[in-house]
């Protein structure tokens, strides 16, 4: 498996989060009530998973074989909208999220998606044509070996939340 495999994978988990905050926006937006530990659950992943475990080995890991200060500056953007989820939920009274969380939301599921369909779609290509079969290996093996025993089970532990939100809020989709 390519390196860049292994993170479109990771793209395709982000992507199941964001159709769930997009369904839990979309609640909101129609007065209907969501249970606040279901937002603060996503945004709990959209902080750990997207921004901790997956744009941390794009940053520390990718950036080292191509250059684009483009990835880097929409994954500071997007660090900043998930802190300002955060920052409304911990504001929100009476289980009911500030305005300012769906403000937010709606500015990270636009950016994300935007964002990994030039990554799956331009940027990895390029990367792919230009590495050396030896370069694809190593990149492999670094994304492969960064995760820790303690970050795996964190992992998984956020795809179990995935799974359980989708099927509340989204149809059936396979595990991560």
């Amino acid at each position: 498996m390519k390196g860049t495999d292994l993170l479109k994978k990771e793209h395709q988990v982000i992507l199941r989060g964001l159709k769930i905050l997009d369904t839990l926006c979309t609640a909101l937006e129609k007065k209907q009530k969501v249970p606040l530990i279901h937002l603060e659950q996503i945004t709990n992943f959209m902080t750990v998973y997207a921004n901790h475990y997956h744009h941390g080995k794009e940053a520390n890991i990718l950036l080292h074989y191509i250059d684009t200060k483009e990835i880097m500056e929409e994954h500071l953007l997007q660090t900043g909208y998930v802190e300002a989820m955060g920052q409304a939920l911990a504001e929100s009274t009476d289980a009911i999220p500030s305005p300012k969380f769906m403000i937010q939301a709606r500015n990270l599921i636009g950016l994300l998606n935007e964002h990994i369909l030039k990554e799956d779609n331009f940027f990895l290509p390029d990367a792919d044509q230009s590495f050396t079969g030896e370069q694809q290996e190593e990149l492999c093996k670094k994304l492969i070996t960064s995760e820790t025993e303690n970050d795996k089970k964190q992992i998984e532990k956020l795809c179990n939340i995935i799974d359980q939100l989708e099927k509340i809020y989204v149809l059936p989709q396979p595990s991560c």
